[in-house]
């Protein structure tokens, strides 16, 4: 075979490379008229693109009216038909543990079906019901807590809490409940004060002792903590930093304040707690959001930190010392002095996170149906309040599908207790009050309770069960 020689290889090369060289000019041409796929192009550089449209979100839901029974001529419920749901959840062998149930009509009080109705149970976060109807009906739904700094004399400030721990750490938003009132409110006030005397310089304390004894309920230790706030009467956010809840809340509003401070041009020097003086004047003043907002906000939320916080206001109200045991004292007092009979009822927080807090499904479906009579006005903000199925709060992942909207409700769980107490629409647009308890089951099984529990809802809010 003959060899191909230098020259002509050097030839072939040289007609290759052209060849490439036409090649790449001519996909280069179509890229820039856009015929083929590439990064080059003659059209005009395009536009900026347009900021995403913003989500209007709903700001604090409004004044809360009397709940609407619906049309009492719907077709009822009887008891038969309910009964029957009640034994299908009893003899789940899903279910763990043991069950207490009842189920009420709505708009005339006639019981359906009950089981176990008057033990007194650990009922979890269904307590904070309590909690909040006693909150409406000692402190009064329009109540706002202030938070004010007051001059102590020789340079000193106190920041002084009233029970508001939703402070915004920047401007206040009244249209909100967490941070309706704002640390840099405070700041503004009293830097505008300093100012007018030509003062630069401050010392800031903090003054919580509105709230004796320990911050904790006695039996909420070691890990159940880290659920809630050390009770205190002053708190950004309740002390609350990246999901965890601070060790000391009340000093950390104080060091925001002091920060804010610092930035309008006034040194502050945080010197711990001081009690402020009888008749010191105020400085600066915020308001909370009204009491009704900050229920609506612990019961959607299932917030242990408020219902805490409510309990022992409660108690300062009622007279009595502002300790955890007190709160829940007063709370109980309170849902008595409402004409509910509490016989068993043990509370020593707001929050049902105590393994003590116990009531009974009768008190609790008594409670919620009384917040539904229309001349309970008082109570009206309570039932609006509770999370609803597949919407907000505790419940926004449950009862959904056909029954998201049908059910309002507080969850409540703990480690060997579930719960679920509030109201039902029945198919037949009839609206029923249910509390049921889930109870004494090993740890690790509360994820199968509610699974239970709410297959039984779900037949209730299914039910053509005139």
């Amino acid at each position: 075979m003959a060899r191909i020689g230098s020259t002509a290889r050097s030839t072939v090369a040289w007609v290759a490379g052209s060849l490439a060289v036409v090649l790449v000019a001519l996909y280069v041409l179509l890229d820039v008229q856009d015929a083929v796929p590439g990064v080059l192009t003659d059209e005009p550089a395009p536009a900026d693109a347009a900021p995403y449209p913003a989500v209007a979100l709903p700001g604090a839901r409004p004044a809360a009216a009397p709940v609407d029974l619906l049309d009492p001529a719907a077709p009822a419920a009887t008891p038969d038909a309910v009964g029957s749901a009640v034994e299908s959840l009893v003899a789940d062998p899903a279910r763990p543990g043991d069950v207490a149930v009842r189920v009420v009509d709505s708009a005339t009080g006639e019981v359906l079906a009950e089981r176990d109705p008057t033990s007194a149970l650990q009922t979890a976060s269904s307590a904070k019901i309590l909690t909040g109807a006693a909150a409406l009906s000692v402190l009064g739904p329009q109540t706002r807590f202030p938070t004010t700094v007051v001059s102590a004399g020789d340079g000193l400030l106190v920041l002084v809490g009233g029970g508001d721990v939703l402070l915004g750490e920047g401007e206040g938003d009244p249209s909100a409940t967490r941070g309706h009132a704002g640390i840099a409110d405070l700041a503004d006030q009293v830097a505008a004060e300093l100012e007018s005397s030509g003062t630069t310089e401050v010392r800031l304390a903090v003054d919580d002792s509105q709230f004796t004894g320990e911050p904790y309920a006695d039996d909420v230790t070691g890990w159940d903590r880290s659920f809630t706030m050390p009770a205190t009467t002053v708190a950004v956010n309740t002390g609350a930093v990246d999901g965890a809840y601070t060790a000391d809340p009340a000093m950390g509003a104080t060091e925001a304040l002091a920060a804010a401070l610092e930035e309008r041009g006034v040194t502050a020097t945080v010197e711990g707690r001081a009690t402020a003086p009888d008749g010191a004047s105020a400085i600066a003043t915020t308001e909370s959001a009204p009491v009704e907002q900050i229920v609506r906000t612990m019961l959607v939320d299932s917030d242990n930190a408020i219902a805490d916080v409510l309990a022992r206001m409660v108690a300062l109200a009622s007279g009595l010392p502002g300790d955890a045991t007190s709160g829940g004292t007063a709370v109980v007092d309170a849902v008595g002095a409402l004409g509910i009979d509490t016989a068993g009822t043990v509370m020593i927080d707001g929050a049902g996170l105590s393994i003590t807090d116990s009531t009974t499904v009768t008190v609790l479906t008594e409670l919620v149906d009384l917040a539904l009579d229309p001349s309970a006005t008082t109570l009206a903000g309570l039932v609006p309040a509770l999370p609803t199925s597949g919407l907000d709060g505790t419940l926004s992942e449950r009862l959904v599908g056909e029954n998201a909207g049908r059910v309002q409700a507080k969850t409540g769980t703990l480690a060997r207790s579930v719960s679920l107490t509030g109201t039902v629409l029945t198919a037949d647009e009839r609206l029923l009050t249910f509390s049921v308890v889930m109870h004494s089951f090993d740890e690790g099984g509360a994820w199968a309770a509610r699974e239970s529990m709410d297959t039984f809802v779900s037949e209730l809010a299914a039910c053509g069960c005139a």
